[in-house]
């Protein structure tokens, strides 16, 4: 799942493309669901993120990140 989610958000406008958009959505659902995810997820104290202009962006939780 996370290699399908760099690989839809490799293009800087994926966030104007509303199929893209739908499908980071349901990832991040699925990635949340604790259920399906081998990973905890509720112990993670953030996200950091960096694009490929260097831009550093932190998110709180993981599903703030997938917003």
């Amino acid at each position: 799942m996370f290699y399908k989610l760099l690989y839809l958000t490799t293009n800087e406008e994926w966030m104007s493309q509303p199929e893209i958009v739908e499908s980071v959505q349901k990832i991040g659902k699925e990635i949340a669901c604790k259920e399906r995810s081998r990973r905890n997820f509720s112990n993670t104290k953030g996200v950091k993120v960096t694009d490929y202009a260097d831009n550093v962006r932190l998110y709180s939780s993981v599903t703030e990140c997938m917003k």
